[in-house]
């Protein structure tokens, strides 16, 4: 049941997602778009090429809900790029890295976008009112000083620190009761290692469904226009 409840949502965050070709680099991307909007939307940076968006999109978005793996979804990305001509100009594209990434960052934030709408489930909340942060495989420094800390669910770190909070994020959280969070002396302390990611990259799951929204006037038009229609086709 719960599970079925945490697919159901991500499927939801990624059917309403945007496909946005753009030829800006990340940082520019973060610049241009606050972080609320990019989530409604999927680029890759620098791919403008909308045949090429919407592979990535297609097999990315099958991955994510589990219909095909990555593998496969790589695999089949590959092949596309090899064949489509605008690919020639994007060469580290077709990389196993940056597909990789490509695929595991999607994935995993659709995925953390199910868990935190089940998780804040006014019943679930009650018997889990906290959470724990635990640390990915080779974390970086400031993922791994946040390794056992135990803060309210709707304690506002979590805006900005819900794995995946940057790219390539492998981190997880654990749900905690009140006993458990008691026997482990509450909230750990809040070190300087506790800032916001370098790479401009930002993920908050309570953003996800959010239908008010304010778009930058300053936009250019065509790209502020499909992010309006989007927004009201999702409401």
């Amino acid at each position: 049941m719960i599970k079925d409840a945490i697919y159901s949502a991500a499927d939801a965050f990624l059917s309403r997602r945007l496909s946005a070709g753009t030829q800006m680099g990340t940082k520019a991307i973060a610049g241009a778009l606050q972080a609320k909007l990019r989530q409604r939307a999927f680029f890759s940076a620098k791919v403008g090429e909308a045949r090429i968006v919407a592979a990535l999109r297609e097999l990315s978005d099958a991955y994510s809900s589990g219909r095909i793996g990555r593998a496969e979804a790589r695999s089949r990305l590959k092949e596309f790029l090899a064949q489509e001509p605008g690919a020639a100009e994007l060469p580290r594209l077709a990389k196993t890295a940056r597909l990789n990434l490509i695929l595991d960052q999607n994935a995993r934030m659709a995925a953390a976008v199910g868990r935190w709408q089940v998780a804040m489930d006014k019943d679930v909340m009650e018997r889990f009112p906290y959470w724990r942060y635990i640390a990915g495989p080779n974390p970086r420094d400031s993922h791994k000083v946040l390794d056992g800390l135990i803060l309210r669910k709707d304690d506002p770190f979590w805006a900005s620190h819900f794995p995946p909070w940057e790219f390539n994020c492998n981190c997880d959280l654990e749900e905690v009761d009140e006993e458990e969070a008691a026997a482990a002396g509450g909230a750990a302390p809040r070190g300087p290692a506790m800032s916001e990611p370098k790479s401009g990259f930002e993920f908050n799951p309570a953003d996800a469904f959010d239908e008010k929204l304010e778009v930058d006037p300053d936009l250019p038009d065509d790209l502020r226009r499909k992010i309006e229609e989007a927004m009201r086709g999702a409401a």
